[in-house]
């Protein structure tokens, strides 16, 4: 009976030798996505090569009741510039938001953001004579890609 313990134990020790150990890395592991997730307020462009310059068209619709004017527009970084076709929009008016990102310089994955500071305007309901009703509003829009050499 000791012999089949002793044999068992060294077998177990054999076999456990010889399958493959875990490696463990301080560095997080992060999956990497197959397609890009894309939405109103983001785009993804993917893999590209350093230096393409890249282009994409957000769009900001009014859904208030009320007018809208687009203050202020800031972007994350000098390397990404926007434009916007039109500063008011009247409710359910529609407008683009250009977005370029020039990619000279960058390696690997790269977050680029666009601010549109929004102002809300409509009548005062307690005096018709007054000046407009002002609500802010910011929407943030993001870009990424993986920019390789």
């Amino acid at each position: 009976m000791e012999r089949l313990i002793v044999k068992l134990l060294a077998a177990g020790i054999f076999f456990s030798a010889l399958s493959p150990s875990p490696v463990f890395s301080s560095d997080p592991v992060v999956p990497v996505e197959e397609k890009p997730q894309n939405d109103e307020h983001s785009w993804d462009f993917g893999r590209v090569k350093e230096g393409r310059p890249l282009e994409h068209d957000f769009i900001i619709s009014n859904r208030q009741e009320n007018p809208i004017r687009i203050k202020e527009i800031v972007t994350s970084c000098s390397c990404t510039a926007s434009k916007i076709a039109k500063k008011q929009l009247a409710p359910g008016e529609s407008t683009v938001l250009k977005v370029h990102f020039k990619t000279g310089g960058y390696k690997g994955r790269v977050y680029q953001y666009v601010y549109v500071n929004i102002e809300k305007l409509g009548q005062s309901k307690t005096d018709k004579q007054a000046a407009e009703q002002v609500e802010d509003s910011m929407l943030r829009f993001k870009i990424t890609a993986d920019v390789i050499k």
